[in-house]
This record gives C-alpha cells, sequence and structure tokens, in this order.
C-alpha cells in the first residue's frame, strides 16, 4: 500500500518503491488523500503501475477493505 498525498507524490522514494513493488508482481494499491487521480498523472507522468483500478481515495479505504474481505472469504469458500 502507498499513501500518496500532495507532499509524497513529490518523493522519488516513494515511486521507486511503487516500482519496484510493480516490478515483483506484488498487490500495490495507492490510497490518496488530498490529490486526485488527474493531479497524479497530470505532474508525475503517466500511472504505469497504479491506475483507477488499484486506487482508492482514504475517505473510500473503509469500503474498499469491506470488499477486500468479503472476496476473501467467498474464495476460501469456493
Amino acid at each position: 500500500m502507498a499513501l500518496l498525498t500532495p507532499w509524497s507524490v513529490d518523493r522519488n522514494w516513494v515511486w521507486t518503491e511503487i516500482a519496484a513493488a510493480w516490478a515483483l508482481g506484488k498487490r500495490l494499491v495507492g490510497v490518496t488523500y488530498g490529490v486526485t487521480i488527474e493531479e497524479i498523472e497530470k505532474n508525475h507522468g503517466g500511472l504505469v503501475c497504479l491506475g483507477p483500478t488499484n486506487l482508492v481515495a482514504l475517505d473510500d479505504f473503509d469500503d474498499y477493505i469491506s470488499e477486500m474481505s468479503d472476496r476473501a472469504k467467498s474464495e476460501t469458500r469456493a
């Protein structure tokens, strides 16, 4: 998980860590707070490692965790 804020998106090491996780095939979710997908795309190049399918706003994070929990439960029953 990477927390993407107006301050963190300007840090090269944040993008290095995200790229390393992506290159290693790790599951990755970006949690945004105070920054939009459009701002990230515009100011920091393409979202090669992160995209709309694995970005979630901090305000929606509880729902995201609930959905992931439900998915995990249904997969263990199958």
